[in-house]
């Protein structure tokens, strides 16, 4: 687990006093998500949602050639059932305050997007992807259940294909 700052957010200003709101994510080549990450996350988005200027937020990948290839497993292999519930819960805050924001949150997906990225991506309004974008949750090979919210999946693409 990283302690490094790890998200980003910059603010343009638009006509009007409108603003718009960049938050780039990634202290890592592949952009996981580790609990840091995702807490800085959280507390981006609870604190660009009282924002009364703010009329859009973009939400992309820092680093590499992932929009996020998901949950940070090094991390993940070191939790105990009692971490590994708290984990899944800041996660799944972290989809809902994306969901939360008073003004679309658009998803700007570059290469892969799997298992916990493809979950934050879902949380958000819109998505717009490169032609090199792939889209998985491959944790399901290995018998771990996508248990946070891959239930917006079947709304957003289909039961076939989810």
């Amino acid at each position: 687990m990283t302690d490094a700052r790890s998200v980003y957010v910059d603010i343009d200003e638009q006509r009007q006093g409108a603003r718009v709101a960049t938050v780039t994510f990634g202290a890592k080549r592949v952009n996981v998500f580790d609990s840091v990450t995702i807490e800085q996350l959280t507390v981006a988005f609870e604190r660009l949602a009282t924002d009364d200027d703010l009329r859009a937020v973009v939400l992309r990948g820092g680093q590499g050639q992932a929009f996020s290839m998901g949950a940070d497993v090094k991390e993940m292999a070191a939790l105990d059932v009692e971490s590994a519930e708290a984990f899944v819960t800041r996660l799944h805050r972290l989809c809902e305050a994306v969901r939360a924001a008073p003004v679309p949150v658009i998803a700007r997906i570059q290469g892969h997007c799997l298992g916990a990225g493809l979950e934050v991506a879902a949380s958000c309004d819109l998505r717009i992807a490169s032609d090199d974008s792939r889209f998985g949750m491959p944790e399901i090979l290995l018998g771990v259940p996508s248990v946070i919210e891959a239930a917006l999946l079947p709304t957003l693409i289909g039961w076939g294909k989810t």
